[in-house]
């Protein structure tokens, strides 16, 4: 919420924000703390907010309007009802792992990075007729906290813990979860990268963190670790390769991993691999130290797809037409992406098109659109 769209949009309506953000945090700032101070606000315009009251199943007159929601209060069930309709943005199903093994069979040797989510807005949905997306759902799967996020798509050297290479480095962490879904693997792989990492960002354009600020990921070195998760960090420096290999990132073949990093180096300083295809400006051989490795843990973050929604985010039947009074946003809406990887590359994606859909359900149900 800290784009100028944005904050031209909360100063229109008088909203007055704590912290707004359009990147990734700082740590350790997330949507929690921007739902916390929603709610204030909220509360503070005169709406209640029922905690600890999860909606459990849908209500429908004879007309098979939706009307209302049976919700599980501390003190028992209570019906809330919508006169001009309900919406649910209750998320996606990441815990729910009966739902995570139909859809995303894939995603079974990952952990998850988040908890609660466990997909009642996709079961209250289907139990009055609305339908989920098709198999072949959208994942979001990354590692932003072992080292810097303006340095997870650098084509640095990848491994995986056994020592041995696995990708064209020139792709994003996006699809690195494809590669790395095995039991063995569990998303765990490492980037590896040289005293001249500065320089190869410069000559790629691309982002980094300079010798002092990548400190803050680095749980080894006595500083002030902010805006970072410190039991999540995990970039390492050492003399040679082989203490950065057994010492730091656990790599488990340290001699296979030698000769791998030999290997490329031959191909980087030849500038053909051969073995991946990297074009050679991406090829960035490791060869001065001090060495530095980022051991990145791939783990699962949200479903993106969910119950099939139309323009107006009305949830629509199996004959795609609209179950009248029933608005579903955010992830628990389907038929958004299209892919089965989520696109890191466009920052704000997912939130910018969650926020977007609340709003387009506002005007909808207030009849301006």
């Amino acid at each position: 919420m800290g784009t100028p769209v944005h904050t031209a949009l909360l100063k229109k309506h008088g909203f007055k924000i704590e912290f707004t953000t359009c990147v990734f945090g700082p740590k350790p700032y997330n949507t929690g703390q921007g739902m916390k101070a929603l709610c204030k606000l909220a509360e503070e315009r005169g709406i209640d907010i029922y905690y600890g009251t999860p909606g459990e199943q849908l209500v429908q007159d004879e007309t098979g309007r939706v009307i209302g929601v049976i919700a599980k209060s501390p003190d028992g069930y209570i019906q809330l009802n919508g006169s001009k309709g309900v919406v649910l943005a209750t998320g996606d199903y990441a815990n729910n792992d009966e739902m995570m093994h139909y859809y995303m069979p894939d995603m079974d040797n990952l952990k998850r990075k988040r908890f609660g989510y466990d997909g009642d807005g996709h079961k209250m949905i289907a139990w009055v007729g609305g339908r989920m997306e098709n198999v072949g759902h959208t994942k979001m799967a990354h590692d932003m906290d072992a080292g810097p996020a303006s340095m997870m798509d650098s084509p640095y050297l990848r491994v995986k813990l056994n020592g041995k290479r696995f990708c064209d480095e020139a792709l994003g962490m996006d699809l690195m979860n494809c590669y790395l879904t095995s039991k063995e693997d569990e998303g765990h792989y490492c980037q590896i990268f040289d005293s001249d990492y500065i320089e190869q960002a410069k000559r790629l354009g691309l982002g980094y963190e300079d010798f002092e600020s990548i400190k803050k990921w680095m749980p080894e070195e006595d500083v002030e670790h902010t805006g970072v998760v410190p039991g999540l960090v995990a970039t390492f420096k050492a003399d040679t390769l082989e203490e950065l290999a057994a010492n730091k990132l656990k790599i488990k073949d340290v001699p296979a991993f030698l000769a791998m990093v030999k290997r490329y180096n031959e191909m980087a300083v030849d500038g053909r691999d051969v073995e991946f295809g990297v074009a050679k400006e991406n090829l960035c051989p490791v060869l001065k130290p001090p060495f530095y490795g980022i051991h990145r843990h791939i783990r699962f973050t949200v479903s993106c797809s969910g119950m099939v929604v139309n323009e107006r985010m009305q949830v629509v039947d199996d004959d795609d037409k609209p179950i009248e009074g029933l608005y579903a946003a955010g992830n628990l809406a389907g038929h958004f992406y299209g892919s089965t990887d989520y696109p890191l590359d466009v920052f704000g994606l997912n939130l910018g098109h969650n926020y977007t859909q609340g709003y387009v359900i506002a005007k909808e149900i207030m009849g301006e659109l």
